[in-house]
This record gives C-alpha cells, structure tokens and sequence, in this order.
C-alpha cells in the first residue's frame, strides 16, 4: 500500500508537471500566434473572428504589396527615361541633318557610331552657311587691316606736311606709303573651306 501511495504519487506529481509543461507550451503558442498575427479578435465564446492589422504576418503582406507597387512605377519609371532617351535621339538625329546634312552609318558600338559618311550633298546645311559667313567675318577683319594701315600712314605723312620741316620733301613719304599701301593690297583674304 505504500507502494501504491508512492506510485500514486509520482503519478499526480507527473501529471502536475505534464499540465505545467502544457500551460507554458501554450502560452508559448499563444504568444508565436500574436506575434505572427496580432491580438486576435474573439466571440463571446471564444472563438476567432477577426485579425488585426497588425503582426510579422500582416507587416510581411504589407510589405509585399509595396514591393509590388515599387516595381509597378520602377517600370513606370523605365518606360519614362526610354522615351527621353528616344526623344534626345530624335533631337540628335534632327540637329545633325539640319546642321551637317545627312549621314549614313555601318555600325553601333559601345565607343560610338562607326562607319559614318554623308548620304547627300544636294543641299546647303546650317554648317555649310555657318562657313560661308566665317569666310565674309575673314575678309571683313582682312579688309578692315588695310583700311587701317592706309589710313595710319595717311596720317602720318599728313603730320609731317603740316609740320612745314624746311628741307622735308613729301614725295619721299609719299612713295613709301604707296609702297606700303601696294604691300597691303596684295595680302590676300584667308580661304575658308567648306
């Protein structure tokens, strides 16, 4: 009998520590459940009816979402900066036949365009008229030097007559600015070249 007491015992002292242990264990699960899911909201009866927005579970959702919605306008973005890359193409393309005519080309790499030449040549461009102008602006500075020079010498030989120097013989003076005038007018105007 004191065998059985015993035994009996060690059987309500086990079975003690069983229920303790699955006290804690289901605390243990209650508190995983309101991590991953949130304070659930219950009946009067004790039963589940509804989650928070709250909880690992929940935050992990949201988060998907705006991954989602992040990539829904990266590619909205992408789309963007490929329509302003065509749009600078377009442009690039534009100013050059309108600047420097049309070209053709072999081979796009990534250093550059390879294999450029000039498709046709029929037409005056903007580069071409650009040209034409610098070559006027050459002659114009050319021109402008000798009316420079002449007018100087002029001047000076002016200056001396008035002086009214007793000995001093203008024809002297005179043929050296001619001289130097004759000098002057064989400089050519520069070439520029189309």
């Amino acid at each position: 009998m004191s065998r059985t007491l015993e035994l009996l015992e060690k059987q309500v002292l086990k079975a003690t520590e069983d229920a303790t242990g699955s006290i804690a264990q289901k605390q243990m699960l209650q508190a995983q459940m309101i991590r991953d899911y949130g304070s659930p909201i219950l009946d009067n009866e004790g039963n589940v009816v509804a989650l928070p927005d709250s909880g690992r579970i929940y935050e992990m959702v949201v988060g998907i979402k705006q991954e989602n919605e992040n990539k829904k306008d990266l590619n909205d973005q992408i789309l963007a900066q490929t329509d302003e890359v065509y749009a600078r193409t377009h442009r690039l393309v534009a100013d050059t036949y309108v600047n420097h005519g049309v070209y053709s080309w072999t081979t796009l790499q990534k250093n550059g365009i390879v294999g450029v030449t000039r498709a046709a040549t029929g037409y005056t461009t903007l580069s071409d008229l650009q040209k034409v102008v610098t070559g006027e602006q050459a002659k114009g500075y050319a021109y402008n030097a000798w009316g420079n020079a002449a007018s100087a010498s002029g001047g000076m030989i002016g200056t001396l007559v008035a002086a009214e120097i007793p000995g001093l013989d203008p024809a002297t003076y005179l043929n050296a600015w001619m001289s130097s005038v004759t000098k002057i007018n064989a400089v050519t105007a520069p070439t520029i070249t189309m």
